[in-house]
């Protein structure tokens, strides 16, 4: 055996994580042996020193390796399960990366919400109170209407009375002066009575200052040091139209 040109080439290449228990068995009656020592056999030959020693180095490693083989094993399986558990890993934080994204998106479409609907009730209470001042603006404007009607409706009553009471204003003008207010009033009690008879509509309250005169004349008047008196004002305006139209 010692003699096969490729022996060394054999025990270089041998099997030994594969070793049965047969052939350990057979090697552990060489390796029990007491005689079986390097340095005894040595005495022999170098060659077979060599072998022995090999022997024993086979016997040692596969000593070990029964050992050291169910940790590679459970290494192996370890590695299997950590490689599995990165690649669980891997998916579990790309699901997280989508979520965080996801929630990001909710979270400026909440933003975006949030601030339409706060535009939303901006405009809301704008309307509230457009409408609570249109509502005001509105019943104000019903009571605006109810005195506008009462004086549409004595403007209507007034035309129909318009000439009598030019008339009856025309000819106090033209006779007022020289007279006092006794006169006066009877001047202008027998004029409605002749418009009457002519069948002319005078006013019943005619007076000549609320029929030719306004309140801002007779304010300046006033502010002049005149009396507000009904016959002093209606002397003072014919007195006035008389000037005028001399």
């Amino acid at each position: 055996m010692l003699g096969q040109r490729d022996f060394m080439d054999q025990l270089i290449s041998y099997d030994k994580d594969n070793i049965n228990d047969k052939t350990l068995g057979l090697l552990k009656r060489y390796t029990l042996d007491p005689q079986f020592m390097p340095e005894i056999v040595g005495n022999v030959s170098r060659a077979a020193k060599g072998l022995c020693l090999w022997c024993r180095a086979i016997d040692v490693y596969a000593g070990v390796a029964k050992e050291v083989e169910p940790k590679r094993q459970r290494l192996r399986q370890a590695d299997q399960q950590l490689q599995e558990a990165q690649v669980s890993l891997n998916e579990k934080q790309a699901q997280l990366h989508q979520v965080v994204r996801n929630v990001a998106k909710l979270e400026q479409q909440l933003a975006q919400a949030q601030a339409d609907q706060k535009e939303l009730q901006d405009q809301a209470d704008l309307c509230e109170a457009r409408v609570s001042r249109a509502a005001k603006l509105t019943s104000a404007l019903g009571e605006e209407q109810i005195a506008w009607t009462h004086h549409v409706s004595d403007l209507d009553t007034q035309l129909t009375k318009v000439v009598g009471d030019v008339i009856l204003g025309a000819a106090c003008i033209t006779y007022f002066g020289p007279f006092n207010a006794q006169y006066r009033h009877r001047f202008v009690h027998e004029g409605y009575a002749s418009c009457v008879k002519c069948e002319l509509d005078v006013s019943k309250d005619f007076s000549l200052r609320s029929t030719l005169a306004t309140d801002v004349a007779v304010r300046n008047w006033t502010i002049c040091g005149l009396p507000s008196d009904q016959q002093v004002c209606s002397y003072t305006y014919a007195q006035t139209y008389a000037y005028t139209y001399k």
